[in-house]
C-alpha cells in the first residue's frame, strides 16, 4: 500500500471518530471547570461569590458589616476556610479553599 493510500485510510478514519471524543459536551451556559492549576484572585473569583451570597448584611449598610465588611481584602484573608462555613455549594466552596491555598492572591 502507498503512503497516500494509507495517508486517505488514516483520514477517513478520523472522519468515524463519535463527535463527543472531540467536542467537550457541557451547556452552553454552564461555568467553565476550574483544575488545580486555576489561579483564584480576590477581585475576579471571591468577592463577586462573597457579593451574591453575603449581601447585604457583609456588605455597606448591612448588619455585621462594621464587624466583617466582606469588600475588605484583609478581613476575608483573615477568615480563611471559615468563610465556606455559610456557602452550600460545593463548587464556591472550592472556589474560596482554591484561592487561599493558591497563596490568597489581591489581583491578577
Amino acid at each position: 500500500m502507498s503512503a497516500r493510500q494509507l495517508l486517505g485510510i488514516g483520514l477517513l478514519s478520523f472522519a468515524f471518530i463519535p463527535h463527543h471524543y472531540t467536542t467537550p459536551s457541557k451547556p452552553h451556559d454552564e461555568k467553565t471547570v476550574q483544575t488545580k492549576d486555576t489561579v483564584y484572585t480576590f477581585h475576579n473569583d471571591v468577592l463577586p461569590l462573597l457579593q451574591s451570597n453575603c449581601n447585604p448584611c457583609h456588605f455597606s449598610g448591612g448588619k455585621v458589616y462594621k464587624k466583617l465588611p466582606f469588600d475588605d481584602y484583609k478581613t476575608v484573608v483573615s477568615l480563611g476556610k471559615k468563610l465556606t462555613t455559610r456557602l452550600k455549594q460545593k463548587e464556591q466552596q472550592a472556589i474560596i479553599n482554591g484561592w487561599i491555598g493558591s497563596g490568597a492572591k489581591k489581583k491578577d
